[in-house]
Order: structure tokens, then sequence, then C-alpha cells
């Protein structure tokens, strides 16, 4: 599974375009009980208030992370990047308005699936939840890496737009960059 070690099994019926309760027999019978490739996921508890797909989806994980490296680096570098955009489409599609939550992961499969203006709006999205909690180190390393992959992209309005966004939320991370620092002297000078 592109999605990692642990898996959706209903993320994987969308990316191979098989009805989900067919992909649910198959990892829960053949390749969980007579191969053990798979092996299911006890259910997580999900807030009340997220989305029902959510909290019926079924959850499986690689018996051992050999299986998965072994699948993975048996598909070729378009399989590859086809299946995890398809991977981020279905994941952003099941978090609906609760994608944020996993914004970096669908930044990762966006950029590994080649659309990567798609991938530097969710970093930006990682971004500013990481400024909202003020993270601004890691705000700023994540703008950064967004602004890269802007940068690979040729130039259009789309492409300025972002750009523009990423830069002007960039300049409060800077600022709170530089606060941390000051903070931690004054923190070093009481304590000397």
């Amino acid at each position: 599974s592109v999605e990692g070690e642990a898996f959706a099994a209903e993320v994987a019926a969308r990316v191979l375009s098989l009805p989900e309760c067919e992909v649910l027999q198959w990892l829960s019978g053949p390749l969980s009980r007579e191969q053990q490739l798979v092996a299911a996921v006890s259910p997580v508890r999900v807030d009340p208030s997220m989305i029902s797909r959510l909290t019926r989806s079924h959850h499986f994980r690689f018996s051992h992370s050999l299986f998965r490296t072994y699948l993975y680096s048996r598909l070729d570098a378009i399989e590859r990047m086809i299946l995890h955009e398809s991977t981020g489409r279905a994941l952003e599609d099941m978090y609906g308005p609760y994608a944020d939550e996993i914004a970096l992961g669908l930044a990762w499969h966006y950029e590994e699936g080649g659309a990567l203006l798609h991938a530097a709006e969710h970093l930006l999205v990682a971004g500013r939840r990481a400024a909202s909690l003020y993270a601004y180190s890691q705000a700023k390393a994540l703008y950064d890496r967004c602004l890269a992959l802007i940068r690979r992209v040729p130039p259009s309005a789309e492409r300025i737009r972002l750009e523009s966004e990423v830069q002007l939320a960039r300049a409060a991370p800077l600022f709170g960059v530089r606060v941390e620092a000051e903070v931690r002297l004054i923190q070093r000078a009481d304590h000397s």
C-alpha cells in the first residue's frame, strides 16, 4: 500500500476502483488468514463529530515492514505516482472537512504523485497549523519546503497566488522564531 504500513481498506478500494466489500474480503480472508501478509488493526476511536466514513473505516497493517517494502519496490515510477495521487485524493475525500488533520500526509502523497501545487497547498495548511500552535520553527520549515515545491512548477496564476499566500504566512513564523530565541535568551539569563 502506498498509504503506508497501516492503511484503510476503504482507501485501497477507491484507489483500486474495486467495491469496498471485495477489498475487505481479500484483506480479512486470504491476505490475512492464509498468507498472513496483513492483519486487522483495532478500530481507532474517533471524535463523535467526525464524519461517518471515518468512523466506519477498516484499518489493516502489514505483518512485517518488509512485505510493504517489497511490494512498493515492485511498482515502477509511473505506477507509484498514479497510486500516490489517487491515495491523496481518496484520503482527502474520506476526511472531507477534517483533511487539515492529515495535511502533511496529503502533501507527501501529492508530492510523490507529481501534483506539486496540490502538495504545496497542503504544506501551507500544515504550516499554518504549526504556526497556530506556536511551533514557529516547524512552520518555517514547512513554508520553506512549500516554496521549494512551488518553484518547481512553471509560472501560472495559481503558482503566483499560492506563492504569495506562503510568503504572507511565512512572515509571522519568522517573527515568532526571533521571539522564541529572545525568550530562550531571557530564560538562560534568569537561570544564570
